[in-house]
C-alpha cells in the first residue's frame, strides 16, 4: 500500500490540471450561455433567423464542451483512487519532456503518465521539478510497475497492457 505522502504528492500534482480545466470549462460555459442568449433574444436586428439559429447551435456545442471540461475538473482523480484501492492496477509509469517555444526562450515542462491494467492512460501535466519529485516518489513505492518509456513498452501496452515489463 502506498504511503499517504505519495498519495498527497499525486493529488497536488493533479491539482494544477484540475484548476486549469475548471477555469477554462467555466469560461466556455459562460461564453456559451451568452451565445445562446444572443441567438434567442434577437438583439441584433441585422442578423437573420438563420444566423440566430447558428449562434444558438454553436452556443449549445460550447455548453457541452465547457460542461465536460468542468466535469473532468470536479471528478475524483482515477490515479489517486487506484493508489488507494489497488496500486497493482498501475502497470507502467513514464515521464515525457515537453518543450514549447515561448518567444526567444523555450518553456520546458514534464508530463508523467500513469498507464493502467485496463489500458487507460492518465497524464499529470506539471513543472519539471514537480514532475521529477513525483516520478521519484512513485518509483520508490510502486515496485510492481515498469518505469521509463521505450518503444517496446509502448507496443506491449497497446497489444496487452498487463504484459508491460
Amino acid at each position: 500500500m502506498p504511503s499517504q505522502e505519495l498519495i498527497q504528492t499525486v493529488e497536488r500534482s493533479f491539482a494544477k490540471t484540475r484548476r486549469i480545466f475548471a477555469v477554462v470549462g467555466g469560461g466556455i460555459v459562460l461564453l456559451s450561455l451568452f451565445m445562446i442568449w444572443l441567438g434567442l433574444s434577437g438583439s441584433d436586428p441585422s442578423a437573420g433567423a438563420a444566423t440566430n439559429v447558428g449562434v444558438v447551435v454553436l452556443g449549445v456545442i460550447f455548453l457541452v464542451v465547457g460542461g465536460l471540461l468542468t466535469f473532468v475538473a470536479l471528478r475524483r482523480n482515477p490515479v489517486v483512487q487506484m493508489l488507494k484501492a489497488d496500486p497493482s492496477q498501475i502497470v507502467w509509469v513514464y515521464d515525457q519532456r515537453v518543450i514549447t517555444p515561448k518567444g526567444m526562450v523555450n518553456n520546458t515542462r514534464k508530463n508523467v503518465f500513469f498507464c493502467l491494467r485496463s489500458g487507460k492512460r492518465y497524464a499529470v501535466v506539471t513543472s519539471t521539478s514537480e514532475a521529477d519529485a513525483l516520478y521519484t516518489a512513485v518509483q520508490k513505492e510502486l515496485t510492481s510497475a515498469a518505469f521509463g518509456y521505450s518503444d517496446e513498452r509502448q507496443a506491449a501496452f497497446k497489444s496487452d497492457p498487463t504484459s508491460v515489463r
